[in-house]
């Protein structure tokens, strides 16, 4: 019955997630976060911070980890075939310099026919894998007391803060918990 309840409960956080994978960002910061992996694929730029300089002098801000780089990089070169249209919906950022300052909503409106469903939720997907892994090195950590592993990944599945921070605004800071998981779990 336990293990039961727990594929239960990892259904119901897999639901919820794909609830909200597609329907919901926040301004073009994913896109940003996916751009030079993009460029990596499409292009053969390396070094996104060097592009940055060159080619973007309005820009203000920097690029994320060279990790995040490498990883987003890898599942956008597994999904490119998924994801047709990319290069079109990335054309329009580069037109602006990543420098226009619309909301969500402008960005909804603009994107939509550029497959932008589609798109957030294969954006979402190396997400989705790194707060699995956390779960499971929940359930590792925890495995000797079924009580306490119940309790621990019931709060995983229903995180607010993550739902809304990473699948709702698709930020990338579950690649960072996964990896300090990981390391607890070493």
């Amino acid at each position: 019955k336990f293990y039961l309840n727990l594929i239960k409960l990892v259904l119901i956080a897999l639901f919820l997630r794909f609830l909200i994978m597609p329907f919901s960002f926040h301004g073009h910061d994913i896109f940003w976060m996916n751009y030079f992996p993009f460029k990596f694929i499409e292009d053969k730029v390396y070094d996104p911070y060097l592009y940055i300089e060159e080619n973007l002098p309005n820009m203000k801000s920097v690029y994320y980890p060279p990790v995040a780089f490498y990883i987003l990089g890898f599942f956008q070169f597994l999904f490119k075939a998924f994801l047709p249209q990319l290069k079109e919906l990335y054309s329009i950022f580069a037109s602006w310099d990543f420098a226009w300052e619309g909301n969500t909503i402008h960005f909804a409106d603009i994107l939509t026919d550029h497959q932008l469903f589609r798109t957030l939720f294969f954006l979402k997907i190396p997400y989705l894998i790194c707060d699995f892994v956390t779960g499971f090195v929940l359930f590792q950590l925890l495995k000797k007391d079924k009580k306490k592993v119940f309790i621990a990944l019931t709060i995983w599945a229903l995180n607010p803060f993550m739902l809304h921070s990473v699948y709702a605004l698709g930020q990338l800071d579950i690649i960072l918990a996964m990896f300090i998981m990981l390391s607890l779990l070493a």
